[in-house]
């Protein structure tokens, strides 16, 4: 895979997500995390006279970490602690605190789980002191509501100058990870293309696909997003695509099913597809969610046609 973003643990210099201040000891009342377990590092400094309690907890349901960041000592400190979520860095930023100031920092981690696993992993802590809390979490990286990369835009571009084609797939990973991912098209005379690339986090990418399509055919195909070939959790998003010249590209959802290298065939063959390519149909394309309602209506249609003969009689 071309890049793949590697996290080394250390301890993180922290941003406050929307902080709790407290004046002197906390309040408990106003803990995100109030029931969940606590557990406590105090960081002493006699070089420095710096003494600051960290008290650690996360809880699983929420996918959240509250660390109350307590600065016991008479001088203003820098507070910093580690977090990581599946090995990457989930860390904000704190400020210093005054003498006698105390602060919550509270992080939700999920888009920072690694979508591929069911068994997740969440770090915190000071220096050499580590707390780890696993949990598990089945996360279908195709699904729309999982943060996943996916496919934003297809686009069937005609080059007339040498008579080719080729296929835009913009990729965006609303994701606070970074993902390796593979992309893979494939059309009636394309057997199989593909990129491989890592938008990081928040970021959109752009893939040229050359198509073996002339730049006066009708192209029809799919395109799919996913981390690795053969590896069944990393399915993220798929599309069939269909443009004929002079018009926009029409694309539409697709199940994922089969990954590469696990008894995906390698060709396309939605048969619709194939007959508007073809010229066997004249109206426009219907995806096949369209032609299901469609056909349903037709059937709702005759049902109604036979009982109001029946009435009629």
């Amino acid at each position: 895979m071309t890049s793949r973003r590697l996290f080394i643990p250390m301890v993180v210099v922290l941003v406050v997500t929307s902080p709790l201040t407290v004046a002197g000891s906390s309040t408990q009342s106003e803990n995100p995390c109030d029931g969940v377990e606590k557990r406590t590092v105090v960081d002493k400094n006699s070089t420095f006279n710096s003494h600051v309690k960290y008290t650690f907890q996360f809880s699983p349901d929420e996918k959240r970490y509250c660390v109350l960041v307590e600065n016991k000592g008479d001088r203003e400190v820098w507070g910093s602690f580690g977090a990581t979520a599946d090995g990457w860095a989930a860390a904000p930023d704190l400020p210093r605190l005054e003498a006698g100031e105390s602060r919550f920092v509270v992080k939700n981690v999920t888009e920072y789980l690694d979508v591929k696993r069911d068994n997740h992993t969440v770090t915190l802590g000071v220096f050499e002191t580590t707390y780890v809390y696993n949990f598990t979490q089945e996360m279908n990286a195709s699904d729309p509501d999982v943060p996943a990369p996916y496919i934003e835009n297809v686009e069937v571009v005609r080059y007339d100058d040498n008579g080719s084609t080729a296929l835009k797939v913009a990729v965006r990973n609303p994701t606070k990870r970074g993902y390796g991912i593979y992309v893979q098209a494939k059309s009636f005379e394309t057997k199989s293309v593909d990129d491989i690339g890592a938008p990081q986090e928040n970021e959109t990418r752009v893939f040229t696909l050359p198509l073996k399509e002339a730049s006066g055919d009708v192209v029809a195909g799919k395109v799919r997003v996913f981390d690795n070939v053969g590896e069944p959790a990393g399915k993220f998003d798929q599309k069939e695509f269909l443009a004929k010249p002079g018009n926009d590209t029409k694309a539409w959802d697709d199940k994922f099913e089969n990954m590469p290298g696990v008894g995906d065939s390698p060709d396309y063959s939605n048969e619709s597809a194939r007959q508007y390519r073809d010229g066997y149909v004249d109206e426009d394309y219907l995806s096949p969610r369209d032609q299901k309602i469609g056909a349903g209506l037709t059937v709702a249609l005759l049902f109604i046609g036979v009982l109001w003969r029946r009435r009629r009689r």
